[in-house]
């Protein structure tokens, strides 16, 4: 039996921990200060700009663009051991084609040929990053530069875009090549295109072939007619130039049959940035408490790039610079909030800048890190190899207590433990202590692995799922699970697993209104219904009737 002594320090350790938690940063118009770390890495072999930038297999790996003169280079990048490796690719592309196939290999097509940003190339090829090693596929419909391509969950990979040429939409085999299905009904450059169905998609941009600003928004469905949305009579998608991977900000589920993605858009009228939700051909303004702000220290303006979707937390991150190039910014969203019917939350972060350079290309990573490597150092004859990490900190909405309270509840801790230490009788039997594995250092990996492994295998629906049934399935121990959840999500990994089972339930309810709740909550893997009730009104602050009655 615990003796009261214990019992209080249990108590004042977990009021310690509870007030650790809290939020950071503030919304509105201005952010003062910076809650970011910059990790730096070494510079690209080959500064570059006009690539692609992914993860594979755990490496951060760049793919084509150009070099110094505007030159095509004909190479790619991954960076493991502590360097950059470099690799020789087929054809060069400058501005090109890039999306990730379902096995994990990357499809590479198209771009500028020739330097100086001339010609628009056919080539096609394939990148296998356990190889390290390129192979070449059949060519494209056509020559294509500043295209967009997207896998979907049927296996089809639509491509559509092209700059200075002309443009329809497409399908690609990586047997048969490039496949004309019709004419665009808006020729466009780098076009968002959207999964809508498991066979379809919207294809949509502001920007004609040219890069001038289009006139009406007109939105192509791979199959079926165009349209137009209201929406965008008053938003433009923002413009993004190359490379930029559509599933970044895809927040479906396709094995529900959920199709949704979150675009960032202008405001036509003052240049306002917003995030805008689409649902199968459905567009709406996802709501924010406050408008995203748009300025830095003293007012100066930030240029934001384009958004990442973290699924795993329900978080969207847009990564930005200020206009006098003195600040690197990001703006985190929180699009979980807004999709349970609330308004989302806003944080933003700045850390000052250490470079000179434009169009920084990054990509989202675990645990709320974003991976730069290369961009523009002011014109396309200087490109950059600036190569860094971004470690923001996580998105909280709890109060944060003040340091003084938590340092003296951490004094009266230690005095307790003191206390109790002396008030010992000497013929008690001093408890074994409990031994602790040692926290492996490459926590965001596995952090990955753990997302993954949910994802893929929606785990979280098992009933009784416990953090040993993912130590084994990860190969490694339930210690290093439970504090990966804790230090990359701010969960216990108990709290992890009821958020994905709730997200799920909010999926299941929006898209199937009529589905008893009980099997709501089988389905997504509640022990049972009443359990479900109270993790989904912990979560909510609404039973499931109630929120179902306000989403009908």
């Amino acid at each position: 039996m615990r003796r009261p002594g214990h019992i209080l320090f249990s108590i004042l350790l977990l009021a310690t921990v509870c007030g650790c938690k809290g939020k950071s940063g503030v919304a509105g118009d201005e952010v003062k200060g910076s809650a970011m770390q910059i990790e730096h890495l070494p510079d690209l072999n080959i500064p570059r700009h006009a690539h692609a930038l992914m993860e594979l297999n755990g490496e951060l790996t760049v793919i084509g663009g150009h070099t110094t003169g505007f030159i095509p280079t004909p190479t790619a990048e991954y960076f493991k051991n502590g360097k950059w490796h470099t690799v020789e690719s087929i054809y060069p592309h400058d501005y090109a084609v890039v999306t990730i196939l379902p096995d994990g290999k990357v499809l590479v097509a198209g771009g500028m040929g020739e330097p100086f940003g001339k010609g628009r190339s056919l080539g096609a090829e394939l990148y296998d990053p356990s190889t390290h090693s390129f192979s070449p596929l059949p060519i494209l419909d056509k020559a294509r530069t500043r295209a967009s391509a997207t896998v979907l969950s049927d296996g089809t990979i639509v491509v559509s875009g092209n700059w200075y040429g002309e443009d329809n939409i497409a399908t690609y085999s990586l047997e048969e090549g490039g496949i004309f299905v019709k004419d665009a009904d808006q020729p466009r450059c780098n076009p968002y295109i959207l999964p809508c169905a498991a066979e379809n998609a919207l294809i949509l941009s502001s920007r004609d072939p040219r890069d001038s600003i289009a006139g009406t928004v007109m939105i192509d469905r791979l199959r079926g007619e165009p349209f137009t949305d209201s929406l965008f009579t008053r938003w433009r998608p923002a413009r993004f130039e190359a490379n930029y991977r559509q599933e970044s900000f895809f927040i479906g589920d396709e094995a529900l049959g959920g199709y949704t993605s979150l675009i960032t858009v202008n405001s036509l009228t003052d240049g306002q940035v917003a995030v805008v939700k689409q649902t199968g051909e459905h567009f709406s303004m996802l709501e924010t408490e406050s408008p995203i702000p748009m300025t830095v220290h003293d007012g100066v303006p930030v240029l934001w790039g384009l958004l990442h979707a973290d699924k795993t937390t329900g978080q969207a991150y847009l990564a930005g610079i200020s206009a006098d190039m003195e600040h690197i910014c990001v703006c985190i969203i929180g699009y979980d909030e807004a999709l349970r019917g609330k308004k989302a939350p806003i944080k933003l972060l700045a850390v000052d800048s250490f470079f000179r350079g434009w169009d920084l290309y990054h990509i989202l990573l675990p645990g709320g890190r974003i991976a730069f490597a290369g961009g523009n150092g002011g014109s396309n004859y200087d490109p950059i190899g600036t190569a860094f990490i971004l470690h923001t900190e996580p998105f909280r909405k709890e109060a944060a207590l003040p340091l003084w309270s938590v340092l003296l509840l951490g004094a009266a801790i230690c005095a307790l433990a003191l206390w109790l230490t002396l008030k010992k009788k000497p013929s008690e039997t001093p408890p074994m202590p409990e031994y602790r594995y040692p926290v492996p250092s490459q926590g965001a990996d596995l952090a990955s692995r753990i997302a993954t492994l949910m994802e893929q295998k929606q785990l979280f629906r098992r009933k009784g799922l416990k953090v040993q049934d993912i130590a084994t399935e990860l190969g490694t121990n339930s210690t290093y699970i439970s504090a990966c959840t804790n230090g990359q999500w701010g969960m216990s990994f108990p709290e992890y697993l009821s958020s994905l089972r709730i997200r799920y339930s909010l999926k299941l309810m929006g898209e199937h209104p009529d589905m008893p709740l009980h099997r709501v909550a089988d389905e997504a893997g509640f022990s049972s219904e009443q359990s479900f009730f109270r993790s989904f009104k912990a979560a909510t602050g609404q039973t499931p009737a109630e929120w179902r009655e306000h989403h009908d």
